[in-house]
């Protein structure tokens, strides 16, 4: 009997390695893969929260890997020429239940390897079929799982307005793709399919979202409904449209549909069609980086698509970014006196620091009490409570020598009759800034690259061994968002990790003396722990397009020094 049950454990694994491999690779083509601009939060001991946007790992090519990026299924009723789901492509084609979309998110999302799921599908039978079964699964996440996480559908064009209206309600971001920027270029690739049927569900999202954020604000508990907007996606090299015809294009649909985005995406030859451009045709990655160049300046920094590619100059230089583009056509605008000129001239927009309990649970050491509340509340009193916070972030570097800097600037913070936080001709004030830079980037590493494995008694145990003491600056984040799963970090390097009981956090200390691994041998691991990796690192091996491949930006993005610890590079 026992054989025979790992016998089927084996054949259900095979199954959905193999599911998840085809249904990862038919979805990796979609670039969007935002998870912020949510502001769904843990606020009822649930799993996760929709409020950070954190990029957990980054593929060969460099492309953030933030969410679940999955087809419900790569089976359709269509043929569009440039989609490697089209009907008539000779491929292995599956499909997921309901409960293992949701599995695998829920199980994914606890071993911190994403931020939620992003879930689209080819279409089977018709549009309402289709979406809803992908509202289910939004559903079965929200309500079943308590589920916090970010949640981005695909909208099904066709689907029902009911539809439609209970996915808002599940999902933090609903998107209905355009496809090409053109009509006319869907026509050519895709002749089933009409435009009209895309602009019409993104209609009744701009008004439906637009009277929930209305509703929001006159009642405090109105449900939230698709709080991260609306986006869409062109694909851009598959079709004969000029820079200009996308840019107006997306324009468009910015001012009239509400989007937060318009993303681009480089078409990748997959398939051989006489239409499309030819199989060894390199990805227009270079097109499409200067793209994002120009929404940007669209976007937020008030550029009209004239000013940037008109019909002189349809095409965005690949040499030179849009704005030094703009910068060489309008020399006669320069040079600007930022002290006279206007806001929208000199577009200056002061950065701010973000703050975090970063005192909410402390280490306690040997001092003299009574003096060092005394020079506390001075502190206090002379520079600002995010002041305090920063000094304290630069005390974790923990760097040998820094001591001195940080003495430097406590006492030129008592000895000056004004704040200096923002003191920058100081030489302790710049250093303390630099630090405290150096730190929330580590702090901001850690929150994506802590890998959880979880052992046999329920606890999920990281280890981590960050180029800075960030233990302490880690709990707020890790507590809100596991906050229904004891959890563990071991800092390795420092011997002390912090575990969460589901009620408080502590430090702890382990002893590994007779233990030769301790990221990997501290009790035995869940039955299902070795299941869930190897799914993950199939997956991960499966979203990459290998002709985008750029290994500098991806080690940039991971230094090889966190590998060991990622269980997608392990």
């Amino acid at each position: 009997m026992l054989i025979i049950l790992v016998f089927l454990i084996d054949m259900n694994e095979e199954r959905m390695t193999e599911k998840l491999n085809i249904l990862a690779d038919a979805a990796k083509y979609d670039v969007s893969c935002a998870s912020s601009g949510s502001k769904r939060k843990n606020e009822n001991k649930g799993l996760g929260n929709a409020s950070n946007g954190i990029c957990h790992s980054y593929t060969e090519d460099g492309r953030c890997v933030s969410l679940l990026k999955i087809l419900l299924t790569n089976h359709c009723i269509f043929d569009c020429a440039y989609c490697v789901s089209r009907k008539n492509n000779d491929i292995k084609r599956a499909a997921f239940t309901v409960q293992e979309v949701v599995d695998l998110t829920i199980n994914f999302y606890r071993r911190n390897y994403i931020e939620g799921l992003f879930l689209s599908s080819g279409i089977f039978k018709d549009a309402d079929y289709t979406m809803e079964r992908l509202v289910r699964v939004a559903k079965k996440l929200r309500t079943e799982h308590n589920f916090n996480g970010y949640i981005h559908l695909k909208s099904i064009p066709g689907a029902s307005d009911e539809l439609m209206n209970e996915a808002g309600l599940y999902a933090d971001r609903l998107s209905v793709n355009l496809e090409m920027p053109t009509e006319a270029g869907l026509k050519l690739l895709a002749p089933d399919k009409n435009q009209q049927d895309m602009i019409k569900p993104m209609g009744y999202l701009k008004n439906a979202i637009i009277k929930h954020t209305e509703e929001k604000k006159l009642f405090k508990k109105a449900p939230h409904f698709a709080p991260a907007g609306q986006s869409t996606q062109m694909i851009i090299g598959a079709t004969p449209e000029n820079d200009s015809e996308v840019l107006q294009s997306a324009n468009y649909f910015y001012k009239n549909f509400k989007l937060k985005r318009v993303y681009y995406s480089g078409y990748v030859p997959v398939l051989a069609d006489s239409r499309l451009p030819a199989l060894n045709t390199a990805v227009p990655m270079v097109r499409e980086n200067r793209l994002y160049q120009a929404d940007w300046l669209m976007r937020f920094y008030g550029f009209k698509v004239n000013e940037i590619v008109n019909n002189a100059q349809p095409h965005l230089d690949l040499d030179i970014d849009p704005k030094l583009g703009w910068a060489i056509r309008n020399m006669q605008a320069f040079p600007v006196d930022v002290n006279k000129a206007d806001l929208q001239t000199v577009k200056l927009h002061a950065g701010e620091w973000h703050t975090s309990a970063l005192f909410e649970d402390v280490i306690k050491v040997v001092t003299d009490e009574l003096r060092a509340a005394r020079v506390l509340k001075g502190l206090k009193e002379r520079i600002s409570h995010i002041g305090i916070q920063r000094l304290y972030a630069a005390h974790l570097a923990g760097m040998a020598g820094e001591d001195l800097n940080l003495l430097g600037y406590i006492r030129y913070a008592f000895d000056s009759p004004m704040n200096i936080e923002e003191d920058y001709s100081n030489k302790y004030v710049i250093r303390v800034s630099e630090l405290v830079r150096m730190v929330r980037r580590e702090k901001h590493r850690m929150e994506a690259f802590v890998r959880f494995q979880q052992l046999t008694d329920g606890t999920f145990y990281a280890a981590v061994e960050p180029d800075f003491n960030v233990l302490p600056l880690l709990i707020r984040h890790f507590k809100s968002r596991y906050a229904d799963q004891k959890w563990m970090i071991y800092d390795i390097k420092r011997k002390y990790g912090i575990y969460y009981d589901l009620h408080n956090t502590q430090f702890v200390e382990l002893d590994f003396a007779d233990l030769s691994k301790p990221n990997t041998v501290i009790a035995a691991f869940a039955e299902n722990e070795s299941v869930y990796q190897h799914l993950w690192k199939n997956y991960f091996n499966s979203v990459n397009i290998a002709s985008r491949k750029n290994t500098k930006l991806h080690v940039r993005h991971i230094p090889k020094r966190y590998w060991k610890h990622l269980t997608e590079k392990i």
